[in-house]
């Protein structure tokens, strides 16, 4: 299905991920860690870049692994705590989420074609509906004109059927 674009390298990719930092969400990573997942995962590590840049807005310079490791930022109505796991507590559910859609992939591609069906199928059933006032319509005006016709005929056949003597009657009257 062109729709869903997680095949199984990237579900067994972000499976992977998950493992990986899932025992971070709570607690600091080391400097080597942070290289693994520089080297490895370079969308998570990318994010931990943005949200630092975010966190230290004054920063020109690319952080290093360290000063990544021990920047701790404040959340709103929060303690202070370490930048990588508000990052990965951020970034799990969506990743959670990625194996999740691979892991049920074919139930959501055959939930896709039948809610497309069933769209199609009412659109033909409005359609039918549609169809039947246009030949409703149709008729009606076929009637109308055929009854103007009559009704023409009617007023030019009735003064053509009076007599000469009672049409000049009536006209002098």
């Amino acid at each position: 299905m062109d729709g869903i674009g997680l095949g199984e390298k990237e579900a067994k990719i972000f499976s992977q991920m998950v493992d990986y930092i899932e025992p971070h969400r709570r607690r600091n990573v080391t400097i080597a860690q942070l290289k693994h997942i520089k080297n490895e995962y370079k969308s998570v590590y990318r994010t931990i870049l943005d949200v630092y840049g975010q966190a230290k807005s004054m920063a020109t310079h690319e952080p290093s692994l360290e000063e990544l490791v021990n920047t701790k930022v404040r959340q709103p109505d929060e303690l202070e705590k370490f930048l990588i796991p508000i990052c990965i507590d951020k970034l799990l559910p969506h990743f959670e989420a990625g194996v999740q859609c691979a892991k049920f992939r074919e139930q959501i591609e055959e939930g896709i074609i039948q809610i497309r069906q069933e769209r199609l199928l009412k659109m033909m059933q409005l359609g039918g509906v549609q169809r039947a006032s246009d030949d409703l319509n149709r008729a009606m005006i076929r009637t109308v004109g055929e009854y103007r016709k009559h009704h023409e005929w009617r007023l030019q056949n009735r003064t053509q059927q009076l007599p000469n003597d009672d049409s000049e009657a009536i006209a002098t009257e």
